[in-house]
């Protein structure tokens, strides 16, 4: 009889359990969405996109507030927001107000923002190349400083070798914050502008580019060492086995 009673009791709790579980979920129709949260990350690095642009755009196109959480399609907020050329990744999801009044939930939205490595410039052309080697359109809202690249710059050359040149600069602390402005010639050489000294850099073709600043930085290290940065106007690194430089008349 004992086991008769336990038994009863256990399946009449996994009934309860199951009820209490389908009145929760009927419950959760009712929550209401009471706030928008919205989180942009990299925000003090660029600013392409803000929480204002992001609201209003979903208060205009989906009027959240005030709908069942239920209702809310989150995969149709992040499609439209995806959308923009500066965002690389939106989650949104739902959530119960923690704290909240019953039956509110808030909706979240986690912008991920591209990153740009370079700009390119031109007659007929002016777009970003991202960190992931992407073309990106320009943004009303921002412009982010980061080295320019003028001249005959197609896109399969501007996301491809150039792409690998500058993310080396980039990564290269000295490098990174020497090398500011590119120009390509019609040969797809490279003319580099640097920060400090008074010269032009004929780098030549990408090819060899690590040989190249190894080179630079070994006539930096020697012949700039008393800071005469200004004693050559071309450095030429187009030669396999040597540094031509000009010097100032």
């Amino acid at each position: 009889m004992r086991k008769i009673l336990n038994s009863l009791k256990f399946a009449v709790g996994i009934v309860l359990f199951l009820l209490s579980l389908s009145f929760a979920n009927r419950e959760s129709g009712k929550n209401r969405c009471t706030s928008l949260d919205i989180v942009i990350h990299d925000s003090m690095d660029y600013q392409f996109v803000n929480q204002r642009i992001i609201l209003q755009e979903i208060q205009n196109r989906f009027q959240v507030v005030g709908k069942s959480l239920d209702s809310i399609r989150t995969d149709k907020i992040e499609l439209e927001l995806g959308k923009y050329p500066s965002i690389k990744d939106v989650q949104v999801y739902r959530t119960i107000a923690d704290g909240g009044l019953p039956y509110s939930g808030r909706l979240i939205v986690r912008v991920c923002q591209r990153e740009p490595l370079f700009r390119v410039m031109g007659r007929d052309r002016n777009f970003y190349v991202d960190k992931d080697g992407n073309v990106m359109q320009l943004s009303s809202n921002y412009t982010a400083r980061v080295p320019i690249v003028q001249g005959n710059v197609k896109n399969e050359f501007a996301t491809g070798e150039l792409f690998d040149l500058l993310r080396f600069i980039e990564e290269d602390s000295f490098w990174g914050a020497q090398i500011c402005q590119m120009y390509v010639t019609g040969e797809e050489e490279l003319l580099m502008v640097p920060r400090v000294g008074d010269h032009i850099i004929e780098f030549g073709k990408v090819d060899n580019y690590k040989s190249k600043f190894k080179k630079l930085m070994a006539l930096y290290k020697n012949a700039f060492n008393k800071g005469n940065w200004n004693e050559f106007s071309r450095i030429n690194l187009k030669y396999e086995d040597q540094i031509v430089c000009t010097r100032n008349k």
